[in-house]
């Protein structure tokens, strides 16, 4: 190719850039983020991020499904294995022992949840838990997660309950650009993500304009910063790469679904502050509370 055709070449990409319509990105999974990010995308592989939530199969469930058999508060589950498939023998929202297949993990260490179907939509993420840590460490066992705690059927707590539902309580951070899909008139959910895990465009968001962007050749990309991402990560400040993770590091309240925009954090969520039973006294880490709200109320931060 002559010079010309390659000035040429580069005005035409220049002239169909500033055309470009204002069309709202759309998510396009982490794949495509690969060819140009290949250490991010194996750095990213295998992370907790990767392993937030996932298909329950042999490559991804770490639990005893021998058969073997765990009390607590005076009831006995067993986790089995049958036609290939995963399942719990427990009790259920009227008490009584019902089988419930494994449908996805939930997590990978230092424990590892499992996330069983009810009716109407709802998944909900099961009180036992399995220790993923080594055995020399006390690990690869089943345990409660409320161990001095008894928690029945009738307890908003037990895993039947509405503080163990995935679709409200759970998914919008384990899993990439979820939808809650609650219908109130049948009080039932119908929820939806575009990547099963916590990926790139968890935090980035939708990026389609971007990998349009990367595909432009050199000569009539725009200039370097204007990467056409929802969210930029670079040079921002360090306050807000801090609230770029607080969404889903804070014990919080959501005033709205998780949406990638540029809205500072409080406009979105109330973030609990040094509330007696979430922190100690100087305001070290008492409950769940998921980093945040510790190290903002920190002499570090």
């Amino acid at each position: 190719m002559s010079i010309f055709q390659n000035r040429r070449s580069g005005w035409l990409w220049l002239l169909w850039l500033a055309a470009w319509p204002a069309t709202a990105a759309e998510f396009v999974g982490s794949a495509a983020c690969r060819d140009c990010h290949q250490a991010e995308y194996q750095a990213w592989q295998g992370s907790h991020h990767d392993q937030a939530m996932a298909e329950a199969g042999p490559d991804t469930v770490l639990g005893d499904f021998s058969g073997v058999e765990f009390s607590a508060h005076g009831v006995t589950s067993r986790f089995y294995r049958r036609d290939g498939g995963y399942f719990v023998r427990t009790d259920g929202p009227d008490g009584e022992l019902h089988d419930y297949a494994i449908r996805y993990t939930f997590g990978w260490y230092p424990l590892q949840q499992y996330l069983l179907p009810l009716a109407d939509g709802r998944l909900q993420a099961l009180s036992v838990s399995w220790d993923s840590r080594r055995a020399e460490e006390g690990g690869q066992r089943w345990y409660h997660l409320y161990q001095d705690e008894a928690v029945d059927h009738e307890d908003p707590l037990h895993w039947t309950g509405p503080y163990q539902n995935w679709n409200t309580r759970c998914a919008e951070c384990h899993s990439t650009d979820v939808r809650k899909r609650y219908d109130q008139s049948t009080r039932s959910f119908s929820t939806t993500y575009e990547a099963i895990d916590v990926g790139c465009e968890a935090c980035h968001g939708p990026g389609s304009l971007h990998v349009e962007w990367a595909e432009i050749p050199d000569i009539g990309r725009p200039a370097a910063g204007d990467y056409r991402l929802v969210k930029q990560t670079s040079g921002i400040t360090p306050r807000e790469h801090v609230e770029l993770c607080a969404p889903c590091h804070s014990r919080r309240a959501s005033l709205a679904d998780l949406e990638h925009t540029e809205d500072d954090f409080m406009d979105t969520f109330l973030p609990s502050l040094l509330e007696e039973g979430l922190y100690f006294a100087d305001g070290q880490i008492l409950d769940e509370v998921y980093v945040y709200g510790s190290f903002t109320q920190s002499k570090m931060f």
